[in-house]
């Protein structure tokens, strides 16, 4: 399929069909005896020649085209590639991508701007620290622990877990996870996924959660006889 390609099969064609047109020249010149033995060997060798730099010319044009193809192909690719990274920079996710080796190991090879700006951490400073594992919540390592799993067995994860950032604030993550299984290897060579942050959602639903159970109290404790006796210990515990 590459350039090499084309050109050694033009070439094997090439000497295939020059071999056979020299062979029965030789050949016909011998018996016809039309021209001199010294000058038919020339004008086989020419022809050979000629037959032989035509293929040459033109494998080497349809190199240059395919070359010209690919050029405009990977230009198209870094330009996608360009505007995925402006778009995915602009948000407050990341998205990243692991290596896997065969011991499990999982090794950070790409992820987005928003990883600095949620974690604190450079991607080289997260390597340093001993990788994802290093972000983790303490209490959320199982967690952690068992999404790792599913993946490595090959299965898709959606997981939620806290983080501890560079300035020691605890944030809360949901990450959704794709491993991709390689046939050859036999086991998960690489991880894919995007994680957003859900920080003020986790703290909006506790919020939402402390302000039930306070009412809940507060209606529980007073009963119906604060509207039967005093409705201003209703109001007082209202306000």
């Amino acid at each position: 399929g590459g350039p090499e390609g084309i050109l050694a099969r033009r070439l094997a064609i090439g000497g295939g069909v020059t071999l056979l047109v020299v062979g029965f020249l030789t050949e016909w010149g011998e018996q016809a005896t039309v021209v001199q033995p010294q000058a038919q060997k020339a004008m086989l060798i020419v022809m050979g020649i000629a037959i032989m730099t035509a293929l040459v010319w033109h494998a080497m044009r349809d190199i240059s085209r395919l070359d010209v193809t690919r050029s405009r192909a990977e230009a198209a690719l870094r330009r996608s590639e360009e505007r995925y990274r402006a778009v995915s920079e602009l948000t407050s996710d990341y998205v990243y991508e692991y290596g896997v080796a065969e011991n499990g190991k999982l090794t950070l090879e790409e992820v987005t701007a928003a990883f600095t700006r949620i974690t604190g951490f450079s991607p080289e400073e997260s390597r340093e620290r001993g990788g994802w594992e290093s972000h983790i919540f303490t209490g959320d390592h199982p967690v952690a622990r068992r999404r790792l799993q599913r993946l490595l067995a090959g299965e898709e994860d959606v997981s939620e877990y806290r983080i501890v950032t560079r300035d020691g604030e605890t944030r809360w993550l949901r990450d959704y996870g794709r491993a991709e299984w390689d046939e050859a290897a036999g086991r998960v060579t690489r991880i894919f996924g995007a994680v957003e942050d859900i920080t003020d959602r986790k703290f909006a639903e506790e919020r939402l959660r402390e302000s039930e159970a306070r009412y809940s109290y507060i209606f529980d404790t007073a009963g119906v006889s604060i509207w039967v006796e005093d409705c201003s210990l209703l109001k007082a515990a209202l306000d």
